[in-house]
């Protein structure tokens, strides 16, 4: 479905029968959002990419409560920015935001759980369901709608995370033992709506779809494309809304607790129509003035660091050496970075330090700062090459192979290292 195909969509999803007993106040209202994935605001690149955006977002809340005695307003997380010095500004003004939204329940989503400790702030929201043991958010949660009260269960899938098992963290898959969980839970909270907020797989869906234990499920958006936004989850036997992509949108919609068969839920795309809230604007003023004192900092580290690093990096030995880096760039070492980046490590400096040149060494800083030292590349082996670039005669100070190779490759970091036959992969 393109993004013109579903500018103008209202969607109908159908939800569980319920069984409870009919009130006065048996209505409210859902607004559903999230998946931000770092686009606080939209570019102005392009009018027909104009939209979105955390101040668009302010307004079109406040337009809901002003208009809806009770709202539950839902954030399926996954906000926060690819790791970087500018993703943590953006991080800071992320939560400030989102403080000023409040919103009822954010479900912790993978991008949360991108930087070395996650940089969640204990004011808001934010839950998990699928944890073991303690860790920084609540498991479930239940808010006032009226005077009924709507219990909020969350699942992140564990194969959309890094973890480790020496790592705080411990998410787990669902399961038949956690269904039975969840409906003791829900057996002895008795909320008067119960919905589940989800990231994960159309499998994974299923599960919960067949459990018939929630009123409505809500999916989190697996989807990459913001200009071919998919805005449905299906399994074998229904579907589920998916918020926008880039947090370009929301789903909002009237809850009748007296028919709770079908939940009708529309899409509203935060066009220009929704004029930039002003008490947040505040926020992105002090944004944009921390990212303008970033950016000449960067460039004087830049210069400093240029003038005082050794390393050449690659494409610099390349110009001499042009047969031993055609080897190199068809071996693994040429894309060590991206397989941090796979796994969501690649801010980790204890996992950086065999990925790159010189962490630490006056070497990496990081992608923005020293692109050209990304990968494990010559200067890994054969030691500092810029003294060697400049003057030919000065030879780099290369170290024992055997014992540069196993500085990495050792232990559970390479449990199938065998020098033997890893080093023809990479002799030239």
């Amino acid at each position: 479905m393109t993004l013109l195909g579903v500018i103008l969509l209202g969607v109908c999803f159908t939800s569980k029968p319920g069984n409870l007993k009919a009130a006065d106040d048996s209505f409210f209202w859902i607004s559903a959002t999230g998946d931000l994935r770092g686009e606080i605001k939209p570019c102005g690149c392009s009018t027909d990419g104009d939209m979105g955006g955390l101040l668009r977002r302010a307004t079109y809340l406040k337009q809901m409560r002003s208009s809806h005695e009770s709202v539950v307003y839902l954030d399926l997380g996954n906000n926060f920015p690819v790791p970087s010095e500018q993703g943590r500004l953006k991080v800071d003004l992320i939560q400030k935001a989102m403080l000023e939204l409040r919103p009822d329940a954010i479900l912790v989503g993978p991008n949360e759980l991108l930087y070395e400790r996650p940089l969640l702030n204990q004011n808001l929201p934010y839950f998990l369901s699928n944890l073991r043991g303690d860790w920084l958010v609540k498991k479930s949660l239940f808010v006032a709608a009226g005077e009924k009260r709507v219990g909020l269960w969350g699942y992140l899938s564990p194969a959309q995370i890094y973890q480790n098992k020496h790592e705080e963290l411990d998410v787990f898959p669902v399961s038949s033992q956690f269904i039975e969980d969840l409906q003791k839970q829900l057996e002895e909270t008795h909320p008067d709506f119960a919905v589940l907020m989800f990231r994960g797989d159309e499998k994974e869906l299923q599960k919960f779809e067949k459990s018939q234990l929630f009123d409505l499920i809500i999916t989190g958006s697996n989807n990459d494309d913001e200009l071919n936004q998919i805005l449905e989850m299906k399994t074998s036997e229904g579907s589920f809304i998916s918020i926008p992509t880039k947090g370009q949108g929301a789903f909002h919609g009237r809850v009748d607790l007296n028919n709770k068969k079908k939940v009708n839920l529309e899409l509203d795309w935060f066009l220009a129509k929704y004029e930039d809230d002003q008490k947040m604007m505040a926020y992105f003023d002090v944004y944009d003035q921390s990212v303008q004192a970033l950016f000449f900092s960067n460039l004087d580290r830049m210069e400093k660091h240029e003038l005082e690093a050794p390393y050449a990096g690659e494409e610099t030995c390349k110009t001499c050496h042009i047969v031993q880096h055609q080897i190199w760039s068809t071996s693994r070492h040429s894309n060590a970075f991206a397989t941090l980046e796979n796994v969501n490590k690649h801010f980790d400096l204890e996992c950086l330090q065999c990925h790159v040149v010189g962490l630490q060494k006056e070497g990496f800083l990081s992608p923005e700062l020293t692109p050209k030292l990304l990968n494990v590349q010559c200067e890994n082996c054969h030691g500092p090459g810029k003294a060697h670039s400049s003057n030919p005669k000065i030879r780099t100070p290369n170290a024992a192979v055997k014992e540069v190779c196993s500085s990495c490759h050792q232990g559970s970091h390479s449990p199938k290292f065998d020098y033997s036959l890893y080093y023809p992969k990479i002799a030239h």
